[in-house]
C-alpha cells in the first residue's frame, strides 16, 4: 500500500460555478484530478465522509487549495483530508509531581514577562499609605 500527498486546486474550476452547483461540482473535480494523478478509474477512487464534510462546509465555499492523503491499494484509492501534525512530547514527570507551584523556569517565556512587571508595582492599597 502507498501513499501519497497531492494538493488540489480548485479555484479555478469552481470560479464560474453558481454556488448551488459548487458542492457537487467539486466533489466531482477532486474525484477526477485523483484518478488522473494516480492513473486509475474515477469508479476506484472513494473519499472518506471527513473530507466530503470538509469540502462541503469549507471547501466549496472559500474555493482554497484541498490538500488529501491518498493511500492507494491494488488499484483502489481511498482519499481522506491531509493532516499534519507533530509529535506531541509528553510532559515531564517532574512538573506534574509538583503539582500546585511551578518555577519560572518552567513558564513560557511570555508568561514571565507578564509576572515579572505586576510583582514589582506595589498594590494600589499600598500606595495610598
Amino acid at each position: 500500500m502507498a501513499t501519497r500527498v497531492l494538493t488540489i486546486g480548485i479555484r479555478n474550476y469552481l470560479v464560474g460555478k453558481s454556488r448551488t452547483k459548487r458542492r457537487a461540482s467539486a466533489v466531482k473535480f477532486i474525484k477526477d484530478r485523483i484518478a488522473h494523478a494516480t492513473k486509475t478509474d474515477v469508479e476506484n477512487v472513494k473519499l472518506s465522509m471527513s473530507l466530503n464534510n470538509a469540502i462541503i462546509k469549507r471547501y466549496s465555499k472559500y474555493m482554497v487549495p484541498v490538500k488529501v492523503s491518498l493511500n492507494i491499494d491494488n488499484g483502489k484509492v481511498n482519499a481522506t483530508p491531509f493532516s499534519e501534525q507533530k509529535p506531541v512530547e509528553p510532559a515531564k514527570p517532574e512538573a506534574a509531581k509538583k503539582g500546585t507551584g511551578a518555577s519560572e523556569a518552567a513558564l513560557p517565556a511570555a508568561a514571565q514577562t507578564v509576572a515579572a512587571p505586576s510583582a514589582v508595582k506595589p498594590a494600589p492599597t499600598e500606595a495610598k499609605k
